[in-house]
């Protein structure tokens, strides 16, 4: 996407029209892409928290606002670390529904081969 005169700042400036508008939903995606860009811009950082307590998410807010003085409260904080951790890359969450017969667990059952 092209951003014709908002210079750098133009997903943030965008964000930050949004909110006032009104349209926290949109804002929120805009400031997430650009932290895919830009993952250390406290400003997104701090316009994202914003919008996820717009949108009634303080666990959210306070996890953009952490790294951020100001941008979240100590109640969003704690909400933000009240919540489970992620499952590690390469873990299974819940066991697989189908298994091929030359999987070990199928090819042991009596009368396989």
């Amino acid at each position: 996407m092209v951003v014709v005169g908002r210079g750098h700042g133009g997903a943030r400036e965008w964000a930050a029209d949004d909110l006032r508008l009104g349209r926290p939903a949109v804002a929120r995606e805009r400031l997430k892409s650009r932290l895919v860009e830009v993952p250390w811009s406290l400003p997104a950082r701090e316009l994202l928290a914003q919008a996820q307590r717009a949108d009634g998410h303080p666990e959210e807010a306070g996890r953009w606002g952490f790294l951020v003085e100001g941008a979240s409260t100590s109640a969003e904080r704690a909400a933000f670390e009240r919540q489970p951790l992620p499952a590690p890359v390469g873990t299974r969450t819940r066991p697989r529904r189908h298994q091929h017969a030359h999987s070990p667990a199928v090819a042991s059952r009596p009368g396989r081969r």
